[in-house]
This record gives structure tokens, C-alpha cells and sequence, in this order.
């Protein structure tokens, strides 16, 4: 398996932490450790008490339990742990393509949404949305995207990088489309997670 290089990462690599502003970052404002477990009252005596050891594969049964609590039509046993949303990302390329497959990508995106895809051997089209429609999604082009082969559509919102969220009509009718046609939706950073789609492989 070749996977083509994620262009961004060289360059955070060399720039990211020597920089003196970064203005760049897509991640959440930084906040103390102490200051999470401060949330929770029993929290501290919680994380001290527990054992640095292997836990089931699909992840511990006390966070499956409260991820799947978010959703109204899973269980524990439907979530699987991951250790960041790239490696969910590449798990769930890898189980539901192969060769001569088909799968939409929205861009822009960040880098390894498409290159993953293409290390599947399937075949992407770019959804492409565009500052000069102010990002608009398109959904008649992503309708004459699809294929006979679609096996697959990725989606991510908020959106990385503009911040746009997807509205709520736009998504239900992504959803429709993909379910009149058994195709697997990914989405990226899933905050309508109380009314999941149909076949929906969520990466949070």
C-alpha cells in the first residue's frame, strides 16, 4: 500500500513549533488538564485510580458506553474507540472500499481525506465547494458525483479549514441521497449526532 504524502504535515513538521504566530491551527483552544477534571467533582480520584493497562480492542467498555449515550439508535457494542479521528479515518477507508470502487470527497478538505481514499485503490471525486459561492454546498454537484460504484461519500463539518458548518437542510438531504443509493456516509466532526443517518460511519 503507497499512500502519497500529506503536504501539510511536511510543513508543520519544519514550521509548526519554531514559528512565533500560528494561525493555522484547527484544533481546540488549549486548556489545562486540571481544568477538565474540574468539571467533574469525582474526576481526579477517577484518572489517578485507573490502571495502565490493555483494554478491549474496541475500547474501554466506560467510554463506549458514554459515546454511544450521545446517539439515539446505537449501543456500546456499535462504537469502537480510536486514538485520533485520522486513524477512524483510515479504518473506515480501508474497510468499506476496495479496487474499482467509487467515493466522493468534499474539498476542500485536509490532505489525507483524499490520499487515504486513493491508497484503497478506489476511484475519488472532489466535491468541490468554492469561497466565490461563499462555500455553499452544492448538493445538485454532488448529485451528478455520484456513480454506480459510489460506495462511499466524506463530509466534515464544521468544515476544516473554512468553519462552516453544513445546514441542517443540506445534511438531511446528503443523508437522503446517500440512503436511496446504500451509500456509506463519513462524517467528520459530527455534531448532529443525536439523529445519525442511515448506515452512517461517524468519526468524531
Amino acid at each position: 500500500m503507497q499512500i502519497a504524502p500529506f503536504r501539510i504535515e511536511h510543513y508543520f513538521a519544519l514550521h509548526e513549533f519554531t514559528a512565533p504566530h500560528l494561525l493555522s491551527s484547527s484544533d481546540a483552544e488549549c486548556v489545562s488538564i486540571a481544568d477538565i477534571l474540574a468539571l467533574e467533582p469525582d474526576a481526579a480520584d477517577r484518572l489517578f485510580s485507573q490502571q495502565l493497562r490493555y483494554t478491549q480492542s474496541e475500547g474501554a467498555p466506560e467510554m463506549r458506553a458514554a459515546a454511544s449515550a450521545i446517539y439515539t439508535t446505537t449501543t456500546a457494542h456499535d462504537i469502537v474507540v480510536v486514538s485520533v479521528a485520522e486513524e477512524g479515518i483510515f479504518a473506515a477507508y480501508h474497510a468499506l472500499l476496495q479496487p474499482g470502487d467509487h467515493v466522493v470527497v468534499e474539498t476542500p478538505c485536509y490532505e489525507s481525506a483524499l490520499q487515504v481514499a486513493r491508497s484503497t485503490g478506489a476511484k475519488v471525486t472532489e466535491w468541490k465547494r468554492s469561497a466565490n459561492a461563499n462555500w455553499a454546498h452544492d448538493l445538485a454537484a454532488l448529485e451528478r458525483a455520484f456513480q454506480p460504484n459510489t460506495r462511499l461519500i466524506y463530509i466534515n463539518t464544521p468544515h476544516n479549514a473554512t468553519g462552516v458548518m453544513m445546514p441542517r437542510e443540506a445534511l438531511n438531504r446528503v443523508i437522503e441521497l446517500c440512503a436511496a443509493r446504500n451509500i456509506t456516509r463519513i462524517h467528520v466532526k459530527d455534531l448532529w449526532a443525536s439523529r445519525p443517518a442511515p448506515r452512517l460511519a461517524g468519526i468524531a
